[in-house]
């Protein structure tokens, strides 16, 4: 296999890769784009809350990056389970799902489907920096969505996607949430080093 004959035709792919591991893995960056995960982490829980029949009360985000989704509902049961666990791998099927629609020469309408869900989420968020924080993701993609040329939206929703991908595993790796009394959760954020 050539080796220049690859980087040279996969040169975007690679750029958004590294984007999206410099966000990942560049400390002061890392605090601001971890947010980005939060809203998608949230958004899981929120999405599986009402597709599992429970009614779904808010999303709360915190300047830490950790979050909460209080849905109402049986307090056992599947749809609490299928809840609790949908939080981890929603941004990775988020970027996953984003990845196919770039993959297909759809990567506009990938960036206006994720400023979709955010306006959604924005409905749902009961507190200021919430608010701001989805707000100012929102208006960065839909801006890109609108305004940017052709090869910048497709170089923006890939090193997103990427991005998305990379984040969950580590941001997973990082808030560790322990279960202790029944349902008293304890959330530590631990630092990345």
């Amino acid at each position: 296999m050539d080796v220049s004959a690859f980087v040279s035709g996969h040169l975007g792919v690679l750029l958004a890769v590294a984007l999206a591991l410099v966000a990942v893995g560049w400390r002061p960056l890392w605090r601001w784009t971890r947010t980005v995960v939060t809203i998608a982490h949230e958004g899981g829980h929120a999405l599986v809350a009402v597709l599992a029949g429970r009614g779904l009360t808010g999303i709360r985000l915190h300047p830490d990056t950790s979050g909460v989704t209080v849905s109402t509902g049986a307090r056992r049961g599947p749809g609490l389970v299928l809840t609790f666990l949908a939080g981890y791998p929603a941004p990775s099927v988020l970027g996953l799902a984003g990845a196919l629609l770039v993959a297909d020469g759809r990567a506009r309408l990938m960036l206006w489907i994720a400023v979709g869900l955010l306006v959604v989420t924005l409905v749902l968020v009961r507190n200021g920096y919430g608010w701001l924080a989805v707000l100012l993701t929102g208006a960065l993609i839909g801006y890109v969505a609108g305004w940017a040329p052709g090869r910048v939206q497709v170089g923006f929703a890939a090193a997103l996607c990427w991005f998305l991908l990379f984040l969950a595993p580590a941001s997973a790796v990082v808030n560790q949430t322990i279960r202790v009394a029944g349902s008293i959760e304890v959330r530590a954020v631990l630092p990345v080093r």
